[in-house]
């Protein structure tokens, strides 16, 4: 399967890692970067770590089971020992059985990292409900750093400790020793290196993700609301969405009865449901964002004993072959607009050659994830100019790009090349990228050549991918 845009950009950053410059989110370079050391530079290579994760992230949640028990046995008529091992064997298929962890075991995305981390982080948490030890805490901490040098959405996950250390009487039975804080400590330490990176560029990624926080527009909150809702049917499956919010309002209700219901994972989980439904209310929430509670539903649900899991798993299998075999052979000709497939991975190599087969001397486009597909399907004689604001925070190789290239443009952007980079642009018609006939994209073709002089300012937008 082809890579996506997104995988092609975080491809990019994998081929400029070093431990000297490691950006955000770094992991998922840093597992492509892994991945094509043990396999090669292939497809395979830069998404070796997915589906090892996602076995071996299985294996975790169902381990974590044994550590939180199973509070519902004697409601589900279960002994204690086959209890146990009913639950953990109903996490690994409830867990592979998911939309959103089905497209992480076959592509590389920060998604597919921090799931990997969060189930990590679960099975340790399942630790931590006895006595204060030392060790768990510290391989808590460890897990939550690089779960957020996955994905920032991590942090919710820290809160949700964080309540159940300050809000219940084992939680806090913990706090008055130092080990929660050696665990804070080695998070602060497995962070560092995100830490590090913003700190030497204006805190960029940090901000960004920050200034989302500030966005409110109440009078989409219904529509935005829905969108979530439906995001997330889609993403988990519909039997099994509605297995989770069983899990979670069964656990949330024998709380309110004042039984034990494992506490700690509802703290866990209760916390970023809370965030992103407040966030729906004044913004859109994308979908993929509350994948970092699903481990957490994954465990709640097995432990219930729920009669319906096993349909519900099946009934996600039958929804998720099909999106395998649109994704791979583009089966069913769906409609151009909401064939996703189509539009992320259909015809990249074949539209780069036949930029190639122009001879330019380098090849420059405004969208990052176009000009990460080139920077890998080109011959290596080509150059790539990526020219988006973003490039600035690459360790990339300075621009010397001399002659006459192209300039390649989605229709769909408005903007003439920038006069401050390009000059001699002539419009030289359109291409398209297509698969098996079908239209993907239509992009505009410039002829251009770089400018005599480049202002500084022009020059942070500036990146050479390639060449």
């Amino acid at each position: 399967m082809p890579l996506s845009p997104d995988e092609a950009y975080y491809w990019v950053w994998a081929r400029h890692l070093s431990l000297g410059y490691l950006d955000h989110p770094f992991m998922v370079a840093l597992w492509i970067w892994l991945g094509e050391h043990c396999v090669g530079s292939t497809f395979l290579g830069i998404r070796f770590l997915s589906p090892l994760s996602v076995v071996v992230g299985s294996l975790f949640l169902a381990s974590a089971v044994r550590g939180f028990h199973n509070p519902l046995l004697k409601e589900v008529g279960l002994s204690k020992g086959s209890g146990i091992s009913k639950s953990a064997l109903a996490c690994i298929y409830i867990y592979n059985s998911i939309l959103a962890v089905g497209i992480g075991a076959v592509t590389i995305t920060p998604d597919t990292a921090l799931l990997f981390f969060v189930c990590v982080f679960v099975w340790a948490c399942s630790h931590l409900r006895g006595k204060p030890t030392p060790f768990w805490w510290i391989v808590t901490g460890f897990v939550a750093g690089c779960a957020m040098d996955s994905k920032y959405t991590a942090s919710l996950l820290i809160m949700g400790l964080v309540g159940w250390c300050l809000l219940t009487r084992v939680g806090r039975q913990h706090i008055k020793t130092p080990w929660p804080w050696c665990g804070a400590l080695v998070s602060i330490i497995a962070f560092s290196p995100t830490l590090l990176w913003n700190a030497q560029h204006g805190w960029a990624s940090l901000a960004r993700q920050a200034g989302r926080a500030g966005n409110w527009a109440p009078i989409n909150a219904l529509r935005f609301s829905f969108e979530l809702v439906m995001g997330q049917i889609g993403l988990i499956t519909p039997l099994l969405f509605m297995g989770f919010c069983i899990a979670f309002s069964r656990a949330f209700s024998r709380q309110a009865e004042g039984r034990d219901g494992n506490k700690m994972l509802l703290w866990l989980g209760i916390i970023p449901i809370i965030v992103f439904i407040q966030h729906a209310l004044g913004d859109r929430v994308q979908a993929n964002w509350p994948t970092v509670v699903y481990p957490v539903g994954v465990v709640l649900l097995a432990m219930i004993g729920w009669k319906a899991t096993r349909m519900a798993c099946l009934l996600a299998l039958f929804l998720i072959v099909p999106v395998y075999l649109q994704a791979g052979y583009s089966v069913w000709a769906i409609p151009r607009k909401f064939d996703i497939s189509l539009k992320q991975l259909g015809g990249w190599q074949e539209w780069a050659m036949q930029l190639a087969a122009r001879q330019p001397a380098f090849i420059a486009t405004d969208d990052y994830g176009d000009a990460a597909e080139l920077a890998y399907y080109l011959p290596h004689a080509i150059q790539v100019v990526g020219i988006d604001p973003r490039w600035q925070y690459f360790r990339l190789s300075a621009c010397t790009v001399r002659g006459q290239g192209l300039f390649v443009q989605n229709i769909k952007r408005r903007e003439p090349p920038d006069s401050r980079i390009f000059s001699d642009k002539i419009l030289q018609g359109t291409m398209v990228r297509q698969k098996q006939g079908r239209i993907a994209e239509t992009y505009r073709i410039y002829q251009v050549a770089i400018a005599p002089s480049i202002t500084d300012e022009a020059k942070k937008t500036m990146g050479c991918l390639k060449g």
